[in-house]
């Protein structure tokens, strides 16, 4: 409940700033939305989540926001310790519990999704044609120009995960992604 609380007034707080005016960086913002949304997503029973001490959060060593959410490892998230992996082969994809995604990875988006098949795996991205093919969560701008997050239903049914009721309404559909071009 604390948690939740601790959402609604984060999210609250930062779609009253606009995105320009933000006082925390992007990239901090982005993973702090990241943390929240992996603290009210459940995982089928079947999945590695059951039986794994630590929830791994899977990004490209080469994302601009791989800093921000390895400054998140090792926090605690229902009892579970967050571990941040920074992943080279896609091969290897179904041991993540989450997955960030940005424009750097749609070359291999192919062989992702079919390293994912079946697998109760959180997708998130704040590339737009990466949200536009099926992730569970897309970040990016309102159309007032704050930063929100919009959830995929079907991706979220085909991924098996449950997400909470209460993070949904708060989820409104995004006008445009806010990635910054792949280097």
């Amino acid at each position: 409940m604390i948690a939740l609380r601790r959402l609604i007034l984060l999210i609250l707080a930062l779609a009253a700033l606009p995105a320009g005016a933000q006082p925390v960086p992007e990239y901090e913002l982005k993973a702090a939305f990241v943390y929240n949304f992996v603290q009210f997503t459940e995982w089928p029973a079947d999945s590695p989540w059951d039986s794994s001490p630590t929830l791994n959060l899977c990004v490209s060593a080469s994302s601009p926001l791989s800093s921000a959410l390895y400054a998140l490892n090792d926090r605690a998230i229902r009892g579970r310790r967050l571990a941040v992996r920074f992943v080279g082969s896609y091969d290897a994809l179904p041991g993540c519990h989450v997955l960030f995604l940005d424009a750097a990875d749609r070359p291999r988006l192919a062989q992702i999704r079919k390293s994912l098949a079946g697998a109760a795996v959180l997708t998130i991205s704040d590339d737009s044609d990466i949200i536009r093919d099926g992730v569970v969560i897309g970040l990016g701008l309102l159309d007032n120009n704050r930063m929100g997050f919009e959830v995929n239903l079907q991706a979220m049914r085909q991924a098996r995960l449950t997400i909470s009721s209460k993070l949904l309404r708060l989820s409104q559909p995004i006008s445009q992604p806010i990635s910054r071009p792949s280097h």
